[in-house]
């Protein structure tokens, strides 16, 4: 009689494994930014290490303003030095840079808010080489109407989000269309368990393909394609990048003619649109939490830095940059550096944990000063 581990240990068909190595990045919930600001040190070193050694590793980043927040920690002379190393990276595409400059909240950012998000993001990661045209929101906690046609407007055809699906049981799969209510489309892709359901892979080695073909068989069935699954070696914060590749050479000698790969978001997006499912429609706000929280009750959290915060919003949008491109207008030179500084500061805490108000005093305290 076949033990439940030889079980496991077989997939019944041939499949691709796409397994995408990340970590979101929140610079302020479970501890304050002057704790988790030195991590990134950690995290950057682990980074390069293991794409130095392994050409097939790639790693995913999901927001450009942890690379300023890495730089800015280093002498001169090395900040230079590992810029040139993340521009290399980035143009092998073996490192993936999200298009925002922030993972803000949806709800709680106005319509420039978002796009300057996006238009931050968009020049910085440039600056590095390139951004991958995803929609990289794991962990934001639901989403307006609008979103598919913000991101179709900087030429992004596809999200990725864990949050906010409300479709029913019998149609739920890990892809659909989502439709804004001015007919703009994405392919969007629900992370049904999460971000995080191969995470810390390579530490317990013996176990590793039992875990990898475990989670295959329960997510197949909701594959669109019947022959692709997405699996993710990351979670939040960790100051380490998983070293998975011995792993998947040695998997991939074990399960016959399946076979496991190290993905990207814009790889797995673009081998889905080559296989041209048939995908459900999804239409208008995203703040479902019927299959995860979407975590609706922060919207009410903490109401004075919501207050605070949508202050800003209005005063940079609708007063400092109208005024200041007026005075362009007639002959005065346009501080784009000073403005630009000024959103940014704003993109940082407007990230989904600060001004959703999810962690204790001492870090909202903070968002409050800055």
């Amino acid at each position: 009689m076949k033990t439940q581990t030889q079980k496991l240990s077989k997939l019944t068909k041939p499949i691709t494994l796409h397994v995408i190595i990340h970590q979101h990045w929140d610079p302020a919930w479970i501890s304050r930014r002057k704790d988790t600001v030195p991590q990134l040190i950690i995290l950057f070193n682990d980074i390069f290490k293991k794409l130095e050694k392994y050409p097939s590793y790639k790693f995913t980043l999901d927001q450009t303003h942890i690379i300023e927040d890495f730089l800015s920690q280093l002498p001169q002379k090395e900040a230079i030095r590992r810029g040139e190393e993340i521009k290399k990276y980035v143009r092998e595409r073996r490192l993936m840079i999200a298009p925002f400059y922030s993972q803000l909240d949806w709800n709680l950012s106005n319509g420039e808010l978002l796009v300057r998000n996006l238009l931050i993001g968009h020049r910085e990661a440039q600056e590095f080489g390139g951004m991958m045209k995803s929609g990289w929101v794991i962990d934001v906690f639901g989403f307006p109407d609008a979103t598919p046609r913000i991101l179709k407007g900087f030429g992004i055809s596809n999200v990725f989000i864990s949050r906010g699906i409300g479709i029913e049981p019998n149609k739920v799969k890990e892809a659909y269309i989502w439709e804004s209510s001015d007919g703009s489309k994405v392919i969007c892709f629900h992370l049904i368990e999460s971000y995080r359901n191969l995470m810390d892979l390579a530490e317990i080695p013996e176990i590793a393909k039992q875990r990898i073909i475990s989670k295959a068989k329960k997510l197949l069935p909701f594959s669109s394609t019947g022959k692709h699954v997405l699996l993710f070696d990351g979670y939040e914060n960790q100051a380490k990048a998983d070293d998975i590749v011995p792993i998947v050479e040695k998997v991939n000698l074990e399960i016959g003619k399946s076979k496991v790969i190290i993905c990207s978001p814009n790889k797995y997006a673009e081998t889905i649109k080559l296989a041209n499912p048939s995908l459900s429609t999804v239409k208008g706000d995203l703040n479902s939490g019927k299959y995860i929280a979407s975590l609706q009750g922060v919207l009410s959290n903490r109401v004075y830095l919501k207050r605070k915060h949508d202050a800003c919003q209005r005063l940079l949008g609708r007063l400092v940059e109208p005024f200041w491109s007026l005075a362009w207008s007639l002959g005065r030179d346009y501080p784009v550096k000073g403005i630009t500084d000024l959103w940014k500061k704003l993109l940082r805490i407007s990230c989904h944990d600060e001004i959703c108000g999810c962690s204790i005093d001492d870090v909202h305290l903070d968002a409050e000063i800055k």
